[in-house]
C-alpha cells in the first residue's frame, strides 16, 4: 500500500490549489495524496487528517495547536509563503520568533517560496528546502489585444490594507491612469479565467503587497506579457 498524503490548500483555483494538485500528479506513482479545503479559507467542513501517513501545508501558522489534531502521529511538512515572522506595521506586530520556532518545531521539514524568506525561516529548522512559485503559461497568456490603448494600470489581492491598494489607487488617481481591480477573499473568489480577463485587458501589473513571498499575481500578469511594477517583495526582484 502506498503512503497517503494530504494537502491542505486554501480555495479551489487558487495558486496554493494549484500547486497541490500538480503535486498530487508528480507523485502519484508512490504516493496515495489527496487534496483538501481548509474551512478557514473556504466554506466547507475541516477536513480530517487520519489515516494520513504525512499532511502537507503552504503556511507555517497552520501548524498551530488548534489546527493539528491531537491524534494525528504522522509526518508533517510545511511551507511559509510571506514574511510572518518580524512583520511589522500598525496592529500587525507578526507572529513573531518564539510562536514561529515552536510551530517550525512540529514539523518534519520546511519549505519557502522565495529567497528571502528561505535566508528569514533557515534559523528555526535543519530541513528547509526553496520551492520558487510557477505559473502555467498554458493558461495564463495573452490571446487577444488590449481594448483600450491607453495605459492601464491592474491591482490584484485580497481587501486588505497590506496588499496596497490605497497607495495604487491614490497613484492611478493623481497620474489619471485607468486602474482595473479584482479584491476578493477565498469565500467568493472568482475563476482564474476572470483574472486571465483582467491581465489580458490592463498593460501593467501593479504589486505592492508588504509581506508576500513571491506574489503570484506579478508572475501571471507576467506571463500574459504585462510589464509589472513591484515593491522590494519576495523573489519580485529575481524576477524582475
Amino acid at each position: 500500500m502506498s503512503p497517503r498524503v494530504l494537502i491542505l490548500a486554501d480555495c479551489p483555483g487558487w495558486a496554493w490549489d494549484a500547486k497541490a494538485r500538480n503535486l498530487r500528479r508528480w507523485l502519484s506513482g508512490e504516493f496515495d495524496v489527496d487534496v483538501a479545503y481548509r474551512a478557514h479559507y473556504y466554506i466547507g467542513e475541516e477536513p480530517t487528517w487520519d489515516g494520513y501517513d504525512l499532511v502537507h501545508t503552504f503556511e507555517v501558522a497552520q501548524v498551530q495547536p488548534q489546527v493539528v489534531p491531537e491524534s494525528y502521529r504522522g509526518k508533517l511538512v510545511s511551507g511559509i509563503t510571506a514574511h510572518v515572522i518580524r512583520y511589522h506595521s500598525p496592529g500587525n506586530p507578526g507572529y513573531g520568533e518564539e510562536r514561529v520556532r515552536a510551530w517550525a518545531s512540529r514539523c518534519d521539514a520546511l519549505h519557502a517560496n522565495s529567497l528571502l524568506l528561505l535566508e528569514e525561516i533557515r534559523p528555526f529548522h535543519e530541513r528547509v528546502r526553496y520551492c520558487p512559485n510557477g505559473v502555467d503559461p498554458e493558461f495564463w497568456h495573452r490571446y487577444r489585444d488590449r481594448p483600450d490603448q491607453r495605459v492601464t494600470f491592474a491591482h490584484v489581492g485580497k481587501p486588505k490594507a497590506r496588499k496596497g491598494y490605497p497607495l495604487v489607487s491614490l497613484t492611478s488617481l493623481r497620474l489619471d491612469v485607468p486602474l482595473l481591480t479584482c479584491y476578493r477573499t477565498a469565500h467568493n473568489a472568482l475563476p482564474p479565467s476572470h483574472l486571465r480577463e483582467l491581465y489580458n485587458d490592463a498593460h501593467v501589473q501593479i504589486v505592492f503587497s508588504d509581506k508576500d513571498g513571491t506574489p503570484c499575481v506579478g508572475l501571471e500578469a507576467a506571463a500574459c506579457e504585462n510589464a509589472i511594477v513591484s515593491n522590494h517583495i519576495g523573489n519580485m526582484k529575481e524576477v524582475l
